[in-house]
C-alpha cells in the first residue's frame, strides 16, 4: 500500500490511510495533512470555461481527479480482497449485508 504513490494525505505513505484511523495517520504525517478518501468526480468536469487554454487546464485536472479515484478505488479493492483472503470468513459474517455482501465495507 506505501508502494502505490498518492497524492493524497501527507504524498509520503502511499494509501496508507486506506487501514489506519486518521488520528493514527496523523501522527505518521507529523500532523500534515489527513488521508481522505477521494469521491468521484464525475464523467467530465462540471463546469468548463469557454477559452481554450482554461478549458484545457480544467479538463487536465479532471483526468488527475479521476486518475486519483480509480487509483484509491483499485488499491482499496485489492486490499479488502488480501483481508478476505486472509481471514475466516464466520469473522466477516456480521458485516456483509445479505444482497451486496461486502461491496460497501472498506478495508479499514
Amino acid at each position: 500500500m506505501t508502494a502505490i504513490p498518492t497524492g493524497n494525505g501527507d504524498g509520503q505513505h502511499g494509501h496508507l490511510g486506506l487501514i489506519m484511523e486518521e488520528d493514527e495517520y496523523l501522527k505518521i504525517s507529523n500532523g500534515q495533512e489527513v488521508y481522505n478518501e477521494p469521491i468521484f468526480p464525475g464523467h467530465y468536469p462540471a463546469t468548463v470555461s469557454a477559452n481554450a487554454a482554461t478549458r484545457a487546464r480544467e479538463e487536465a485536472e479532471h483526468k488527475g481527479e479521476v486518475k486519483e479515484y480509480e487509483t484509491h478505488l483499485g488499491v482499496s479493492r485489492g486490499v479488502k480482497a488480501k483481508i478476505e483472503e486472509a481471514v475466516d470468513p464466520e469473522w466477516l459474517e456480521e458485516l456483509q449485508d445479505p444482497i451486496l455482501g461486502l461491496v460497501n465495507v472498506t478495508p479499514l
